[in-house]
């Protein structure tokens, strides 16, 4: 190829819609990204920074609804020992709305209700958070940014508490992820100018 081809090619590269391509990379590219985010936070319980936290022992109150459908033995095992007089576990009646409700004092938390459930991860992974997860995706796009978040009002608002309560981005990527993207970008936007100019 002389030297003026190669000019002519590259001068053509304007006609080809360079940020329609871009664009298109970078949202197909969080796509993936989304699917990393979510299985790393729900399956490795680490976060973007790096960090993992640990469930509350702060005492809570529960409900049959508190535990998972399938752990309801879980609620019948407390509810029999909060009848114990002398158990630190025990029923208090609270009025809400005009209404009284039955429930359960936890003296060791969300900790505690995740070992009754035979669950003996102490580190947060925010799977039973399913509001946050099924709207978490591509908020934004527009003029090369993507913006990820919840797509719905219920799902940001998650995603939000989640975050504020402990002091971190639970939705942010970790460097590797974001290398991963950006190789991906690099590698398409080389392969894309390669077949462009014809070498």
């Amino acid at each position: 190829m002389t030297t003026k081809n190669f000019i002519d090619k590259v001068a053509q590269l304007d006609g080809y819609k360079f940020n329609d391509l871009i664009n298109d990379l970078l949202l197909r590219g969080s796509k993936s990204l989304l699917a990393k985010i979510s299985n790393r936070v729900r399956e490795t319980n680490i976060l973007g920074s790096g960090k993992s936290y640990n469930y509350s022992t702060k005492p809570m109150l529960v409900g049959r609804k508190s535990f998972l459908p399938n752990k309801q033995y879980a609620f019948d095992t407390v509810a029999k020992q909060a009848k114990d007089k002398d158990s630190p576990i025990h029923w208090v009646t609270i009025e809400k709305n005009g209404m009284n409700y039955r429930l359960i004092v936890l003296p060791g938390g969300y900790a505690m209700l995740r070992k009754l459930e035979k669950n003996l991860n102490t580190k947060k992974n925010y799977s039973r958070s399913t509001e946050m997860w099924q709207g978490f995706g591509i908020k934004k796009e527009e003029n090369r940014k993507i913006t990820l978040g919840g797509t719905t009002m219920v799902s940001q608002d998650r995603i939000d508490w989640n975050s504020e309560r402990d002091k971190d981005n639970i939705i942010a990527p970790n460097d590797k992820e974001i290398k991963e993207l950006t190789e991906y970008m690099s590698k398409n936007i080389k392969e894309f100018i390669r077949a462009a100019l014809g070498s």
